[in-house]
């Protein structure tokens, strides 16, 4: 990156002034809310501001966060040092995130939704790679919803690759010799070109078809694979359903709605492919297969009773193809729900399940998904409850309880992903599941895990119903392997996601979709060439419904610094953000939580020291200044918040450890995105904002994603009023809080006559013809969740004084309390105490 041009006109900025976030007028509405009696508020405002606490209306602006919307990646305008006084602070002046948005590529490379580096550019030595100490890492993400890829046409030759690294052709390769050989822009190998794939040069060295070769003017680009990149014939989707059907599964309603949900996506499953395949097996102490024959009408019913040495009768019948056989796959639902409604069984083989199933889908692969309402008691895999006092105390083996109990997991996992059967676990046990044991399963095999506690219709249906829909409906990626190569002089050397390793830097994908990401560590080879740019290249080598095998493939383009200031002045501070936590989540299971974080927060203290070694002398900051560049404005939020999470937060028994693994397992798929979004959360003032906030143009989805939004609220007690309403969206839940003087005429406007419901139900906003206000919480609501397809937000309404309150406490990060942990501003004094100790042992 060059350097920004200097404008010697230009005023001298003070030495100590605090950090003025930039105003935006989509995020910040500066008037007054409407009056009484408005069909879009219900505020007085002659009433003086109190606190969270306190009575009256909110003055112009009041609760509402100056600065929401700035950028969180990419080249500032104003590279220059910042500072924030810490002995005095004004909290309100502090940096605080908008909406995301990440740093672009340079031209022609993919774009960063698929390859986000947490800096952009690449340090030219390993010395300056440690001094700048911050990790340089790349989030990975092979597929995005909705993307559309261009694909690539090749003669009779088949794909054009570099015979010595294997990087396939890309918009960065340069022909030479008249377009007869061309240079590899990974290794410089020079390549033969095939004949039919030749074309003459233009004037300037340039193809003559470029405008009409895809793979040479765009960064992502799909080839059709050949047979040389088949090992067998390419898999058909399949899916295989095991269903806990136990007392608790059938009392509590989960087996029923997922059943329902089974039968509402068979049609969508079956004109993705007419070659889908489908299975059922039940259990409970014993093993129930379904032999599923196109000429029956219904399933032969076969118990098992047999754990030591489960085995598949008649296998040929067990997983068949959906199209032929749809008649008795609708009759076997049918007897799966009506067959064990009085069922007075707890017990649970779900590891003797798991081998009969493995052993039924084994030949083929696809899909195999896990209903689980109780923790496994019997055979193979049985669990104990760890959910014990002893088991949380925080010591050098309180990681233990994060880890699986039984190894047998781990090996059902490994022998999975070798015959490409991705495990995804839908899991409701109460009150506690070992999720720690359960999640290997999918951790290894790409899969997912979904996780209800005291599940239940009212609170959970909606919520799960609309997740297992989406895992049935959407694209899937079948038999994928990824790997992810980089220039000469550099080398992926860490991954960090759910996968399975294969042979060093291969990732083994059973089953990956557009939901997930996965991370890679750059580090530096023995010997760094002197060059300007590195080049990073992704491939997807996968399996499409329709049965085409196909390699989907991402190139980027990377400057290379031998400057410490290009590197600060590079660094994408929301990619940094979520690579960090991914880091810390991933320590959770081999240390202690305090040490997770003291790792997380040693990280940052020391690329801020050697950014006030580096540039301390030239802007001559006071002593009580905390200095940072303009990208790293961010990152000190972002780390505190990460240490807030449910993965990383407060003492080991400060949190439900089948809460906590499930964070740290969503932490290491999730993209940058929702990564920073859970981290720290956005408040929406419902009662602020313009007359045309929450209001879109037209019914299109369109209009409603470019929505002028609600005003943003930061996230402390300070800025909460008690006569407002405020929507928290941490993309996992959402939650709105009713303050204790919020005017009846409001909460109304927005609930109807029966008012606030009930905080333990997933609530309903119904319309009101005419309203508003109504209008404009529905389609806030409805965007959040048309955002985040992934998972389906449930909405809780919570009101102020309320034992519920509680949940908006732990949103609330900028707060001392929360969490255990330091508010902002004692988290930023902290910062420059250790920055300060840190550069005088430097010196």
């Amino acid at each position: 990156p060059q350097q920004p041009q200097q404008q010697p006109q230009q005023p001298q900025q003070p030495q100590q002034q605090q950090y003025q976030y930039q105003h935006q007028q989509q995020h910040h509405h500066p008037g007054p809310p409407p009056p009484t009696g408005s069909s879009s508020s219900a505020y007085p405002t002659s009433a003086p501001q109190m606190g969270m606490y306190g009575g009256g209306a909110p003055p112009p602006g009041a609760g509402m966060m100056p600065g929401m919307g700035g950028q969180q990646g990419g080249y500032p305008p104003d590279a220059d040092a910042r500072s924030i006084d810490v002995q005095n602070l004004d909290q309100k002046a502090l940096p605080r995130p908008g909406e995301d948005e990440a740093r672009p590529n340079s031209n022609l490379s993919c774009d960063p939704k698929y390859l986000r580096l947490t800096v952009g550019a690449l340090p030219q030595s390993v010395g300056l790679k440690q001094r700048f100490a911050l990790p340089v890492g790349c989030i990975v993400r092979p597929m995005c919803p909705g993307d559309s890829v261009p694909t690539a046409q090749f003669g009779s030759s088949g794909i054009v690759r570099c015979r010595r690294c294997r990087t396939y052709i890309n918009p960065f390769v340069q022909f030479i010799e008249g377009g007869r050989r061309y240079r590899c822009n990974v290794c410089s190998l020079p390549n033969d070109v095939p004949v039919d794939y030749f074309c003459a040069l233009d004037e300037n060295g340039v193809r003559r078809d470029v405008a009409e070769r895809p793979e040479l003017r765009s960064g992502t680009v799909e080839f059709l694979a050949s047979a040389e990149y088949m090992v067998r014939p390419p898999m058909p989707p399949a899916y295989f359903f095991a269903f806990d059907v136990s007392q608790t599964a059938v009392r509590s309603g989960f087996l029923k709605s997922a059943i329902d949900t089974v039968r509402d996506c068979l049609d969508s499953m079956q004109s993705k492919s007419d070659r889908t395949r489908i299975g059922f097996i039940t259990y409970d102490r014993s093993i129930h297969f379904y032999g599923l024959r196109s000429t029956s009408m219904a399933p032969s019913m076969m118990v098992v009773g047999e754990l030591n040495d489960p085995f598949a009768p008649m296998p040929d019948d067990l997983l068949v193809n959906l199209q032929e056989c749809r008649s008795v796959v609708d009759a076997t639902l049918d007897v799966i729900a009506t067959s064990f409604l009085e069922t007075d069984i707890q017990e649970s083989a779900m590891g003797p399940a798991l081998q009969a199933a493995y052993s039924a889908v084994s030949q083929i692969g696809g899909k195999l998904m896990i209903f689980q309402s109780t923790l496994p008691s019997i055979g193979a895999g049985r669990l104990l409850s760890r959910d014990d006092a002893r088991g949380y105390e925080a010591n050098s083996k309180e990681h233990e309880l994060r880890n699986p109990a039984d190894n047998f997991y781990k090996s059902m996992a490994a022998e999975c992903s070798r015959q490409q059967v991705c495990v995804d676990v839908f899991c409701t046990s109460v009150p506690y599941a070992d999720i720690a044991s359960m999640c290997v399963l999918p951790k290894y095999t790409g899969g997912d895990v979904r996780y209800y506690p005291q599940f239940s219709l009212a609170k959970d249906e909606v919520k799960f119903k609309t997740e297992l829909t989406r895992n049935l409906t959407r694209d899937v990626a079948w038999e994928s392997v990824c790997r992810v190569r980089c220039s000469k002089g550099f080398r992926v050397c860490a991954f960090n996601g759910h996968f399975f390793i294969r042979s060093l830097d291969l990732l083994a994908l059973p089953a990956t979709n557009a939901d997930q990401t996965h991370a890679v560590y750059l580090a530096h080879d023995e010997v760094v060439p002197n060059m300007q740019a590195c080049y990073i290249q992704c491939a997807l080598l996968y399996t499409s419904a329709d049965g085409e095998r196909r390699i989907r493939v991402h190139t980027m383009q990377v400057p290379v610094v031998n400057d410490m200031t290009d590197l600060f002045r590079a660094i994408d501070s929301g990619a940094m953000a979520c690579f960090l936590t991914r880091l810390s989540a991933e320590r959770t299971n081999s240390a202690r939580l305090q040490d997770a974080r003291d790792a997380l927060t040693h990280k940052l203290v020391d690329a801020l020291k050697e950014y006030k070694l580096l540039g301390g002398a030239r802007h001559n900051f006071g002593f009580n200044s905390l200095a940072f560049p303009e990208s790293m404005k961010l990152l000190p939020l972002f780390a505190m918040c990460a240490t807030k999470t449910l993965a990383l937060k407060g003492a080991p028994r400060d949190v439900a450890v089948d809460n906590r693994v499930e964070c740290s397992f969503d932490i290491m798929s999730c993209s940058a995105e929702d990564c920073l979004r859970m981290m720290y959360p956005a408040c929406y003032a419902l009662h602020g904002g313009s007359e045309d906030a929450g209001i879109p143009e037209n019914d299109s989805i369109e209009a409603l994603m470019k929505m002028k939004m609600p005003p943003r609220t930061a996230l402390a007690g300070e800025r909460i009023d008690a006569r407002g309403i405020y929507l928290i969206d941490d993309g996992r839940k959402l939650l709105v809080w009713v303050g204790g003087q919020c005017e009846q005429k409001m909460i109304t406007s927005i609930f109807g006559d029966q008012g606030c419901p009930d905080p333990f139900v997933d609530a309903y906003l119904p319309t009101i013809s005419g309203n508003k206000v109504n209008e404009k919480v529905r389609n806030t609501v409805k965007r959040i969740r048309s955002r985040n397809q992934a998972r389906y937000q449930a909405l809780t309404v919570i009101r102020q004084g309320t034992p519920q309150e509680a949940l908006l406490f732990n949103h609330l990060v900028e707060d001392r309390a929360s969490g255990g942990g330091m508010g902002y501003g004692d988290f930023l004094a902290q910062l420059h105490r250790l920055v300060q100790q840190a550069a005088n042992a430097g010196r």
